[in-house]
């Protein structure tokens, strides 16, 4: 760590913003616009009233700008989950409306909100009736894209989610966590879930079983570059979120150039919090800055305040798996939480094969799954770094990249790759055949390794590869 740190100020800045709050949201750092929403609804496919249709048509009408329904996966019958993501698609208008399918999976061990998934796990299928079995479902490369909500933490009461129990490999898909479910605030549970190492941001959500989708004055907040489906779902997987009792009223954490959500390899140096309320009939009371579960900073609020900036420098070099989060209230006892942001927590080792250049380690989300710049095939084992189309009935040669991320050298990690038709939309693990299995050691990281394979003649040219690594 640079000396720098121990130079900055232990004194918060403090800045009231001088100029008239409007209902226009203001210009925000990366251009980044705030939304509102709610991501725990049912319908009468479940245990609620009315259809899909109707939800997405009330929750638009009502003033969100994004919205999920989840009905309990354990209730819908499969045309049920298949018309729930038909009516989805019907009613989002990108730029005005998000309509998101998603379900909830039900179990005595504590439930689930799973979003852009391609299909479902059920507590009572004996296949995934464990928090275990769950997060392996969530982890398998068929749910890639998912992501997933840790729903009203305080129930059940006694030892939720395994007591907190975490999986690294779920924790790249759990994303999200209620801090607010319905009138139930659930901030000791979001500190225990930091606490236990998840990367979680807050949310607020209805979990309504009647006809009043998007009445509810609290809201889920992100912050996203544009209201689009693809921008939503990647603002809630990398937890750019917060949680407000007020349908307008904006929390907003930012570490250095970073957004809350971020995990950070270095630093922070400044947090910056923006709280603001377009309403004049709402004023702030306090804001607050909390660090690893305790009260770090409270500031001091202008009488009459409906948005104010602090920064805060942080003097003390982080330790690793540090978090923080901003928490305001407001004169009518409504309050927020951000969506914290962390300093990495390092690991013994951590195999990466990327999926494009800018892969950070997150599951993929789009097309640049087939883009990897660390998997390609050539006709010969020259190790030149592009690809070739395949020969089928020959011998090809994959050429493949392992990096390390962590501090220690790999121990007994599986390296299978596998093969399939990119043209018929493949799904895991049935359309994908193993090509070759090996256990990877230290003396294979960084080096481009080269795998022969005998392709059969029935193999396309343009076939598709993937790699799994697997770590005890």
């Amino acid at each position: 760590m640079s000396g720098k740190r121990l130079l900055l100020l232990a004194i918060p800045l403090l800045l009231a913003l001088a100029a008239p709050v409007t209902a226009q949201s203001p210009v925000l750092p990366g251009g980044m616009h705030v939304y509102y929403g709610d991501l725990h609804s049912h319908t009468s496919y479940s245990d609620g009233q009315q259809t899909p249709q109707d939800a997405y048509r009330s929750a638009r009408a009502n003033g969100l700008d994004f919205f999920s329904l989840t009905d309990h996966a354990e209730q819908l019958s499969d045309s049920e989950l298949n018309d729930t993501l038909v009516q989805a698609r019907a009613a989002t208008v990108e730029g005005q409306f998000i309509a998101i399918r998603g379900f909830e999976w039900t179990s005595i061990y504590g439930h689930f909100n799973v979003f852009n998934s391609t299909n479902r796990a059920r507590a009572n299928d004996s296949r995934y009736d464990t928090i275990a079995e769950f997060y392996a479902w969530l982890s398998d490369p068929a749910q890639i894209n998912a992501l997933a909500q840790f729903n009203h933490p305080f129930y059940p009461p006694q030892d939720p989610f395994d007591a907190w129990r975490y999986d690294p490999l779920a924790d790249l898909h759990v994303a999200l966590i209620e801090v607010r479910n319905s009138s139930h605030l659930c901030e000791e549970e979001y500190q225990d879930a930091l606490n236990a190492a998840w990367h979680v941001g807050g949310t607020n959500n209805s979990d309504t079983h009647q006809a009043n989708w998007g009445v509810r004055r609290a809201r889920t907040g992100i912050l996203a570059p544009a209201l689009t489906y693809h921008d939503v779902i990647e603002s809630l997987r990398v937890r750019r979120t917060f949680a407000t009792d007020d349908d307008d009223f904006s929390l907003l954490l930012r570490a250095d150039d970073h957004w809350m959500g971020a995990i950070l390899a270095d630093g922070p140096y400044y947090l910056h919090i923006y709280a603001r309320d377009p309403d004049i009939t709402n004023t702030l009371a306090s804001l607050e800055l909390y660090h690893n579960g305790g009260l770090l900073r409270s500031f001091p609020v202008p009488a009459g305040a409906r948005a104010l900036t602090v920064t805060y420098a942080l003097t003390a070099t982080p330790a690793p798996g540090d978090w923080w989060y901003a928490k305001a209230t407001q004169s009518d006892g409504e309050e927020a939480y951000t969506a914290p942001v962390w300093t990495l927590r390092p690991r013994p080792y951590d195999l990466v094969v990327r999926d494009n250049l800018l892969d950070e380690g997150r599951p993929p989300a789009d097309d640049f799954i087939w883009e990897s710049p660390d998997v390609w095939l050539r006709r010969q084992p020259d190790r030149l770094p592009w690809g070739q189309n395949l020969l089928p009935g020959a011998t090809n040669y994959i050429h493949l990249r392992l990096l390390n991320r962590g501090d220690r050298p790999p121990t007994a990690t599986q390296v299978s790759l596998y093969w399939a038709e990119p043209a018929l939309a493949p799904a895991w693990p049935d359309d994908w055949h193993l090509i070759s299995q090996f256990t990877a050691d230290s003396a294979m990281v960084g080096r481009t390794l080269i795998v022969p394979w005998d392709a059969p003649a029935s193999v396309p040219p343009h076939a598709a590869l993937l790699v799994r690594l697997d770590s005890p």
